[in-house]
């Protein structure tokens, strides 16, 4: 039975990562049914040529101290989606225990090493608000 709920936990996961990407695409505007262009959207003349190229910054930010920033938030939702990934993993563990000793104990320490890894992420990240703070103040 153990290995049942194993094999379905991991379908899940995988079902899940694999999903993901395709729902959270799903929810952008655009396509379907768009209005025509204003004037009727007749035969109109193309648009003039450009007559310069214009380069445009594909960041959104303007400094490096920005870039480092926008970095830093992507590490740390990565980092929350994971660690909320362990606590439900210390959870499953927990579950499949079924009272054996062994099996309890390696729960009790993944959980403890998953709160421990989101209590460090978050506290970087307020150490690191705190920094940015008193640069800022400066």
């Amino acid at each position: 039975m153990t290995e049942n709920c194993r094999k379905l936990f991991w379908a899940l996961v995988l079902f899940v990562i694999a999903w993901t990407p395709r729902l959270v695409s799903a929810q952008r505007g655009g396509g379907g049914n768009t209005p025509p262009p204003p004037g009727g959207g007749g035969n109109a003349p193309p648009p003039p040529a450009p007559t310069a190229v214009k380069l445009t910054n594909p960041l959104k930010a303007e400094s490096l101290a920005g870039f480092i920033e926008q970095v830093l938030i992507i590490v740390r939702d990565i980092g929350f989606l994971v660690a909320v990934f362990f606590i439900v993993y210390a959870g499953f563990l927990f579950v499949t225990a079924r009272g054996d000793e062994t099996q309890l104990t390696k729960a009790k320490g993944a959980f403890l090493w998953a709160v421990v890894g989101t209590a460090v992420l978050l506290g970087a990240w307020i150490f690191a608000k705190a920094i940015q703070g008193t640069v800022n103040a400066l």
